[in-house]
């Protein structure tokens, strides 16, 4: 197994108006982290909806990180689908 960088990501998000929005950007929070293997990353985001219930999915594009000082460009990638999962406030589905 080898470390992996996490580049950019895609995320589609829809509230419950049907209304889209779609999120591309390098990295997560800042960040391109270098994953090693066995080991994880976790991180919190935020998105806005107009409506207290919605749902995202997207991808994560990663590249193999490995050796370190070859540029990643030049490094065998790959995408990472998020299957869709719920966004709600606190209180809506109580």
């Amino acid at each position: 197994m080898l470390p992996v960088q996490l580049l950019s990501r895609h995320w589609i998000i829809t509230d419950a108006n049907n209304e889209i929005q779609e999120v591309r950007g390098e990295g997560v929070v800042g960040e391109q982290p270098v994953i090693q293997p066995q080991a994880s990353f976790r991180y919190t985001s935020g998105a806005t909806l107009s409506t207290p219930i919605g749902y995202m999915e997207g991808s994560y594009y990663m590249v193999v990180r490995e050796p370190m000082e070859i540029d990643p460009a030049d490094l065998p990638t790959f995408e990472v689908p998020v299957h869709a999962f719920s966004l709600h406030t606190p209180t809506a589905l109580n």
